[in-house]
C-alpha cells in the first residue's frame, strides 16, 4: 500500500471517529445544549422558625409567581425532630387559579433528616412556560403513621406569593426553592459549529492527499513522518521512564492504585469531619480532584528535567528535542490511567452510578494531556536556563493546588479574588469537567468543552513557540 492510500486510510478512519463522537456528544448533552443554565428560585431560604408538628391528613400550600419555562427540581426544608417516620408526603405543583394538578411526586419520610433540605425530583422537567408571569402553587399532602413527627421550615419574611395551612393564612413563607431553566436560543450553534468542524477536517485531509501525491510538504504531514520515524524511539522513553519510576518498589505499580487512595483518606477525615463540609459524594469529589492534581504536578515536574536529565543523547544523536518531555508526560498520564481505576472504585462503592458520559471522559484526558505537554514544553525549556526552576516550581505547585477547589466546594470563595480566579485557572476547567461526568453522570456544559480546548492549545502554543525558539541553545546549556 502506498503512502497516499495509507493516509486516505488514515484521514478515513479519523473523519469516521470524529463523526461518530460528535454524534455521541449531542446525545449526550442533549440537555446542556437545548436549555440553559439552571437558575434558582427561592421563595424563602432560611428557617426562622418551623410550622407546628403536623397530623396525617395536613395540607401545606405556598404559592409563587412563575418566570421560568420549565422546573427541574423542588427542594424544601423538613424538621422530623430527630424521629425516624414511616409515612409519606405527597407534593403537588398546581395552577393557582384553576388548581389544575400540573405535575406530582412523593416522598418517603424515612428519606428526610432533621433540619435538612429534601430535594423533589421528576422524571422529566415540567413544562409551565403558559404559566409565565402567573401564579403556581405547590401543595403538600402528608399521609402520617402512629408516631411520625414532621413539619417544615417557614422564613419570617412575606414572599411575594402566600402560604397556607389546611386553607388557612400563615404568616411567613415555606423555606422552599426549585431549580429551573429555560430554552436555549443558542442550541442551534454547537451542531452548526461540529458540522463547520467537520468540513474543515474533509478539507484538510483532502489538502494533506493532494500535498503527499504531489511531493509537497505541510505541517500535517510533518507531524506523521516524525511520528512514523521515531515512534520505536518514543517508545522505549516512555517505557524506560515508566520503569525506572518503580524500579526496586515492592509494591510497584499498585501505587499508582494506592497513592490517590491514601492521599484522599488523609483529607476525607479531615475536611469532612473537623471541616465539615458538606459536599455530595464528598470522596468522588475529593479523590477526582487529587488525581488529577497529582497526574499534572507529576507529569510537570518528570518534564521539568526532560532536557537537563537526556543531555547525553541530545549531545551525541540528533532527535527531535520535543519527543523527551513529551516521553515524560505519557509515561506519567499512564499513571493517571491507573489511578481512574480507583476513582471508578470508589465511585460505585459510595452510590455514584455509571452513565453513558463516562465515554465523554477521553476528550477530557486528551485535552489535560496536552495541557500537560504545552506546559512541560516551557518548564523543560526553562529548566535549562533557570536551574531554580525546580525549586520555584515546587512551590508554585503548592500555591495552585490550595487556590484549586479540590478538597473544599467552590462556594466557600464567596466574597474572596480567588472565585473570579477560577476562571482563569485551568485546572479549575479540567477537574469541574471530569467530576460533571463521575459524579452528576451528565455531559458538562458546552462552555467547559471550549475551556477545556482553549487552554490545552494555550498551552501548546505557547509552551511550543518557547521551546522552539530556545531549543538551539540546549547544547551550550546542559
Amino acid at each position: 500500500m502506498t503512502r497516499v492510500q495509507n493516509i486516505k486510510k488514515g484521514c478515513l478512519i479519523f473523519t469516521v471517529v470524529y463523526i461518530v463522537c460528535a454524534l455521541f456528544f449531542l446525545y449526550i448533552a442533549d440537555y446542556q445544549i437545548k436549555y440553559t443554565s439552571d437558575d434558582i428560585y427561592a421563595v424563602g431560604t432560611n428557617a426562622d422558625s418551623n410550622l407546628d408538628r403536623l397530623e396525617s391528613g395536613d395540607t401545606i400550600s405556598q404559592s409563587f409567581i412563575n418566570r421560568h419555562e420549565y422546573i427541574k427540581s423542588i427542594d424544601i426544608f423538613f424538621a422530623t425532630y430527630e424521629q425516624e417516620n414511616q409515612g409519606k408526603v405527597i407534593l403537588e405543583l398546581l395552577d393557582a387559579s384553576s388548581k389544575a394538578t400540573l405535575a406530582e411526586t412523593e416522598a418517603e419520610l424515612s428519606k428526610l433528616q432533621d433540619n435538612s433540605w429534601y430535594s423533589f425530583t421528576f422524571s422529566d422537567m415540567i413544562d409551565v412556560s403558559e404559566y409565565d408571569e402567573r401564579p403556581l402553587e405547590i401543595n403538600l399532602l402528608f399521609e402520617l403513621q402512629e408516631g411520625d413527627s414532621i413539619t417544615v421550615g417557614i422564613a419570617g419574611a412575606a414572599s411575594e406569593g402566600e402560604l397556607k395551612l389546611n386553607g388557612e393564612p400563615v404568616e411567613g413563607s415555606m423555606c422552599l426553592s426549585m431549580t429551573q431553566t429555560n430554552n436555549s436560543s443558542h442550541a442551534w450553534i454547537y451542531p452548526a459549529f461540529l458540522l463547520i468542524l467537520l468540513l474543515l477536517i474533509i478539507g484538510y485531509c483532502i489538502y494533506m492527499c493532494w500535498c503527499e501525491s504531489h511531493g509537497r510538504m505541510n505541517l500535517g504531514l510533518k507531524f506523521l513522518n516524525t511520528f512514523h520515524k521515531y515512534r520505536f524511539l518514543m517508545k522505549q522513553l516512555v517505557s524506560r521512564d515508566f520503569k525506572t519510576k518503580y524500579k526496586r518498589s515492592v509494591l510497584g505499580v499498585f501505587w499508582s492504585f494506592l497513592n490517590p487512595l491514601l492521599t484522599m483518606s488523609v483529607q476525607y477525615v479531615v475536611f469532612s469531619r473537623l471541616f465539615k463540609f458538606k459536599i455530595p459524594h464528598y470522596p468522588v469529589y475529593l479523590l477526582t480532584g487529587v488525581v488529577l492534581f497529582n497526574a499534572f504536578n507529576d507529569s510537570t515536574t518528570q518534564a521539568m528535567n526532560a532536557i537537563v536529565g537526556n543531555a547525553s543523547l541530545i549531545t551525541k544523536v540528533y532527535v527531535p528535542k520535543y519527543i523527551y518531555p513529551i516521553s515524560k508526560v505519557l509515561s506519567s498520564c499512564i499513571n493517571l490511567l491507573f489511578s481512574l481505576i480507583p476513582l471508578m472504585i470508589v465511585a460505585l462503592f459510595t452510590g455514584v452510578k455509571p452513565t453513558l458520559a463516562l465515554l465523554l471522559m477521553p476528550f477530557g484526558l486528551i485535552c489535560l494531556i496536552l495541557f500537560f505537554i504545552g506546559i512541560s514544553f516551557f518548564l523543560s525549556s526553562a529548566m535549562v536556563f533557570f536551574r531554580d526552576m525546580q525549586f520555584l516550581w515546587g512551590v508554585f505547585t503548592m500555591i495552585w493546588m490550595y487556590a484549586t477547589p479540590i478538597i473544599y466546594p467552590i462556594d466557600i470563595l464567596k466574597g474572596s479574588f480567588l472565585l473570579p480566579f477560577q476562571k482563569i485557572n485551568p485546572l479549575y476547567h479540567y477537574i469541574t469537567f471530569f467530576r460533571t461526568i463521575v459524579i452528576d453522570g451528565i455531559s458538562p456544559e458546552p462552555l467547559e468543552y471550549i475551556s477545556c480546548i482553549i487552554w490545552a492549545l494555550v498551552a501548546l502554543a505557547v509552551g511550543g513557540l518557547l521551546f522552539k525558539k530556545t531549543q538551539d541553545q540546549f547544547v551550550l546549556y546542559i
